[in-house]
């Protein structure tokens, strides 16, 4: 009593379905320096310079400028059109070297303090150089001061003008911020609380590029992309605090 005296047929799927985390489609960093390149020789197309009024070359200088600003801080596209300046400051660490510290106000997951790599000191030089207005926002509508909208159309206009087709978002440098940390062997506690997510997200996201950084460090290899000395970071920062353009505490 109580046996089976037959045994069910049970549907098996050919492949149970396995969590190999996905990665966002984003922008490497050869792409960006593309980016940033074809603005330095003012979007000539065939050697041929492309009609644009004043307004519409600063705009573009702006996006190129929001898309190296997120590779260098992590931040969301909203939390950098959100950022003021008042919200950046430059401050020292325990060896008192001095780094750029950006206050994250009302992000996605609450208020925290981002640190920005040392190349990001440029970055904030050039924008001043736009939109350097007090305490407004970094990124703005020029003429009204307003906070600027996602610019995702011109960005897909200009990459398409440098040969890159797929289609490319804001987000996807923030993708490149991670990606580049983890192959520089930042530990992934400290790239959680730098891009307010948390280190779950990173392992199940960045799974594949967690498993080539194992394999390089296994080696004895290591990608040093943007990775500098502390001495030299320091004199990278240096620039953008005696150009007077943020609070230094």
């Amino acid at each position: 009593k109580g046996w089976i005296k037959e045994l069910p047929v049970v549907s098996i799927p050919k492949q149970l379905p396995v969590n190999k985390g996905k990665v966002r489609g984003g922008i490497t960093g050869e792409e960006v320096d593309a980016l940033v390149l074809h603005k330095e020789n003012k979007y000539m197309i065939d050697g041929k310079h492309r009609k644009l009024t004043k307004h519409q070359k600063r705009q573009r200088d702006l996006i190129v400028l929001m898309v190296q600003f997120i590779r260098y801080t992590g931040l969301r596209a909203g939390e950098l059109l959100d950022l003021k300046w008042k919200e950046i400051s430059i401050a020292k660490n325990e060896d008192g070297v001095d780094f750029i510290k950006i206050n994250v106000i009302d992000g996605k997951t609450g208020s925290r303090t981002a640190v920005a790599q040392s190349a990001l000191s440029f970055t904030l030089i050039e924008t001043h150089k736009i939109t350097g207005n007090g305490n407004g926002y970094v990124f703005c509508e020029i003429d009204k001061g307003t906070r600027l909208t996602h610019p995702s159309k011109t960005l897909q206009v200009m990459l398409k003008e440098i040969g890159i087709e797929r289609k490319i978002v804001l987000y996807d440098a923030r993708h490149l911020f991670i990606t580049e940390s983890i192959m520089n062997n930042t530990d992934l506690y400290t790239i959680a609380l730098n891009c307010g997510t948390s280190i779950n997200h990173i392992e199940k996201t960045y799974s594949k590029v967690l498993a080539v950084q194992r394999v390089d460090k296994l080696a004895r290899f290591r990608n040093l992309g943007t990775m500098i000395s502390a001495e030299k970071a320091s004199a990278v920062v240096a620039a953008v605090k005696s150009a007077g353009i943020i609070k230094v505490e």
